[in-house]
């Protein structure tokens, strides 16, 4: 009895170049259940992608790659091990080919962005570091980087400053999120009644930006619909800007808040360990307090209402008294000793 063993390839890759490694085994004969076996030889052959890739964190896609094989199917698939050195994960698969193309999954199990262009080689590292700024990552960071560092004239020390941010740039991750923590305790108002507050009258103008803000706040899911009996009313102030900022006003459930005594930062001493610094900056949390998940018994106190519906809010809310004690408390706790180095 005959068998005959397809072709085996195995694939491996150097950012946007490929090598195919090609084993042709000719028929194996099974004589006495014993096998003869024929070392197999080994043809190099260049493979490409296609086309540019970029592989979100966490994601995975079949990418177009093409090699000097015209035809063939059932192709054992093979990577080597180094592509776990490359930060990418190509699973093993039966490969087919047409027209000197295939398809083949590729894994990115990293939080950030991969990104690879058909044909081309880096000659450094900084060269790569310099596409996957202008390619690949997030125009809001390369935006926010961009203006952040503007005002420095000298372009050596701007580029020098962008190099850190770009280090860095998870820091300006754009994305909503919640911080894995317990959540937090921040209206402790005993046995006092709930409050009611009126809604505030408004324009038509006014009554749409509003509806666009809770929009975003139920997208995020930092909101959700309540029945709550301690509604406040919703301000929208103006900035410098002219643009409105959403908020609660919460006077009247302050009022009857326990006060947290926790302490704060005394600018004065921050100002002190910053005496011999020659540069300067800051960073400040995105919607930090948004970021901060609030107990489910303080839920019902966050509340507000709206022409059309009734909300309350499930993350730390703006406006409330005990929401920079609460939220420098978590600080603390996360930075711990770091958070008295400047």
């Amino acid at each position: 009895m005959a068998e005959t063993l397809k072709r085996t390839e195995t694939f491996t890759k150097s950012r946007s170049h490929w090598d195919v490694f090609l084993c042709k085994v000719p028929n194996l004969i099974l004589i006495n259940g014993t096998i003869s076996y024929v070392e197999p030889t080994f043809i190099n052959q260049p493979a490409l992608l296609v086309n540019q890739i970029t592989l979100p964190p966490y994601s995975q896609t079949l990418v177009d790659i093409t090699c000097r094989i015209y035809n063939d199917k059932d192709l054992i698939f093979e990577p080597q091990p180094n592509h776990l050195s490359n930060c990418i994960l190509i699973p093993h698969t039966l490969l087919n080919i047409r027209n000197h193309e295939a398809k083949v999954l590729m894994i990115n199990p990293n939080r950030k962005n991969i990104c690879d262009r058909c044909n081309e080689y880096f000659l450094s590292g900084n060269d790569l570091q310099i596409h996957l700024r202008t390619e690949c990552y997030s125009n809001q960071i390369r935006k926010h980087i961009v203006e952040s560092t503007k005002h420095i004239d000298n372009e050596k020390h701007r580029l020098a400053v962008q190099g850190i941010l770009w280090r860095n740039k998870i820091l300006f991750d754009p994305t909503p999120s919640i911080i894995n923590i317990p959540p937090q305790t921040a209206i402790k108002t005993g046995d006092h009644p709930p409050i009611y507050s009126k809604q505030y009258s408004s324009s038509y103008e006014d009554q749409e930006i509003k509806v666009q803000k809770i929009q975003k706040l139920l997208e995020r899911g930092q909101i959700e619909e309540s029945t709550s009996p301690w509604p406040s009313s919703i301000v929208l102030v103006k900035k410098k800007d002219k643009t409105m900022i959403f908020c609660i006003d919460y006077r009247r459930l302050n009022a009857i808040i326990i006060k947290n005594t926790f302490p704060l930062p005394r600018i004065e001493e921050i100002f002190d360990q910053l005496s011999d610094a020659a540069y300067y900056t800051k960073f400040d949390f995105k919607s930090g307090y948004f970021q901060v998940p609030l107990s489910k018994e303080d839920w019902a106190k966050t509340a507000f209402s709206t022409r059309d519906n009734h909300y309350q809010f499930i993350v730390l809310p703006q406006g409330i008294s005990n929401g920079p004690a609460t939220f420098q408390r978590l600080i603390n706790h996360i930075l711990g000793p770091a958070g008295n180095t400047h």
